[in-house]
């Protein structure tokens, strides 16, 4: 069966304001109520409100329970490694990292002929990133405590062994691009044909470029894998991570996050060479030391996103709109755009 990608939030990895205000539908709220009262008392159909509009149980939700505690509910179709996930998030949540950790974790909604997962965790009163200098250092510091913690995480072995099957599986796409580049055919790539077709120059720098093996680079450790707009929220003088799904097949040098943040927080809005410096500045400030060269490591994650898609539209016939890969072409060339900003910044 094919399913549309599904996306973090309403606008994907660039959120807007976080309204948790839509009314869910009864038989959705039913199906969600149920789940809950298994862990928590007092939640109603009525105390559910959706963060976008739903027509089924997937999606993020805020509840309140008989105590009056605010939840954060997410309920998808993705099956990520649970237990994995949940021992990255106990150890960061342990050590002190501001991070959202999982009250209860995988608990399995049945809806018509699906089994979906819900996870539960405390709803945090927060906003996502306004531009301010201020939430840029607290984003540094952040990280920089997440990866001096990730460092000592007792389960990187199973992280790294499931990076390299990962690496294995996105080379083999690698090479079946390579010989859809040499005949012409891109039938394999189903609904991305015809967009596989316009863009075949991307592709072929994808297939030259792309380096599947981050795990096999010095200083290479567990790390977040996905640090966008709409994994952050800053709350209480905090930046806190979120979603934890990607770190648990990520193993790469923490050059990784840091080249996601630079370029999704201080890259993403055409302030100009100086003032957007001045922004890795302070994410520099918070993180605490140089940052590394991150230019490389920016088109290895795009090109790392876009072979991840084609490996899972290839496993699951995940249909993908034009606009995802769009996404992944805007973000090789915002690199080369910005190239005098990053000089500016010794990036």
């Amino acid at each position: 069966m094919t399913s549309e990608v599904e996306l973090g939030w309403p606008s994907g990895d660039r959120p807007g304001v976080l309204n948790f205000d839509r009314p869910v539908a009864g038989a959705v709220a039913r199906a969600i109520a149920d789940v809950l009262a298994t862990c928590l008392e007092g939640v109603t159909p009525a105390s559910i409100s959706a963060l976008a509009p739903v027509s089924d149980p997937a999606g993020r939700f805020r509840t309140v329970d008989g105590c009056g505690r605010n939840w954060f509910v997410r309920v998808t179709r993705r099956r990520s490694a649970l237990d994995v996930e949940q021992a990255l998030l106990d150890h960061l949540y342990h050590a002190g990292v501001a991070v959202n950790p999982l009250r209860f974790a995988g608990l399995e909604l049945r809806w018509n002929d699906e089994t979906l997962r819900l996870d539960v965790r405390p709803f945090v009163n927060g906003t996502h990133f306004s531009g301010s200098d201020v939430e840029l250092v607290t984003l540094g510091r952040t990280l920089a405590e997440c990866h001096r913690a990730l460092a000592e995480f007792e389960g990187a072995r199973v992280v790294r062994s499931a990076a390299s099957r990962r690496a294995e599986r996105l080379e083999d796409m690698r090479q079946s691009i390579w010989g859809m580049l040499a005949t012409g055919d891109f039938a394999a790539l189903g609904g991305a044909e015809v967009w596989a077709r316009v863009n075949q120059n991307w592709l072929r720098q994808l297939v030259e470029g792309f380096d599947p093996w981050m795990l096999r680079r010095a200083g290479a450790q567990c790390v977040h894998g996905e640090v966008h707009a709409g994994n952050v929220l800053f709350a209480d003088g905090r930046a806190v991570l979120l979603d934890f799904e990607e770190a648990t097949h990520v193993f790469a040098p923490p050059a990784w996050d840091l080249a996601y943040a630079v370029q999704r927080f201080c890259l993403s809005a055409d302030l100009g060479v100086a003032r957007t410096a001045e922004r890795i500045a302070c994410l520099r400030r918070g993180y605490g030391g140089p940052l590394p060269p991150l230019v490389e490591t920016m088109r290895q994650i795009a090109w790392y996103m876009a072979t991840v898609v084609f490996v899972t539209k290839a496993d699951e016939g995940l249909a993908t709109p034009d606009s995802e890969f769009a996404k992944f072409i805007r973000l090789t060339d915002d690199v080369d755009r910005a190239r005098e900003v990053l000089d500016e910044a010794g990036l």
